[in-house]
């Protein structure tokens, strides 16, 4: 049982792609306030953006859009369930109607890989927990507390010339 703590669009670290980041806590079991983040590539890279059919005749670019679009296929797929066992059956309209309701997971281990890099420096990518589906079952709230409601800011009573 998790439930999504915090959501933000966030650019990769190569500067070139949008994406949803999600983290999750566990809220019961013996991984209890364990976190878990999920990365839904759902938008198109930089490069990749306003591109004619033509532009593809590259093989090297063909590969990589093939590749990308598998990608976001996983992920809309995946953000869909998620938002549908929420609750949420239509067109997510803000992160935060992700936020503080819990689901159950099938939480897997991505294996890490060692990588060169173009200037010979071998970069260690540890294993990591991933997000793969979202079960049926109700999820355990028995220890979980949900948040109480934000009350009014400061800013509520404050008139604002705009």
């Amino acid at each position: 049982s998790v439930v999504a703590v915090d959501s933000e669009i966030k650019r990769n670290q190569k500067n070139t792609a949008d994406y949803l980041r999600v983290s999750f806590q566990v809220i019961a079991g013996p991984w209890r306030g364990k976190f878990i983040g999920k990365a839904f590539m759902i938008w198109l890279p930089d490069h990749l953006k306003g591109k004619s059919a033509a532009d593809f005749d590259s093989p090297t670019l063909r590969a990589e859009l093939q590749k990308f679009l598998e990608m976001q296929d996983k992920a809309e797929k995946l953000l869909a369930q998620f938002c549908r066992k929420i609750g949420i059956p239509g067109m997510l309209e803000d992160t935060d109607q992700l936020l503080h309701k819990p689901v159950v997971a099938y939480v897997g281990v991505n294996k890490g890989s060692k990588r060169v890099g173009r200037d010979g420096q071998e970069t260690v990518y540890p294993d990591k927990n991933d997000v793969y589906a979202f079960r049926t079952e109700e999820p355990d709230v028995s220890q979980w507390e949900a948040p109480a409601p934000k009350g009014p800011s400061a800013f509520d009573d404050i008139d604002v010339p705009f």
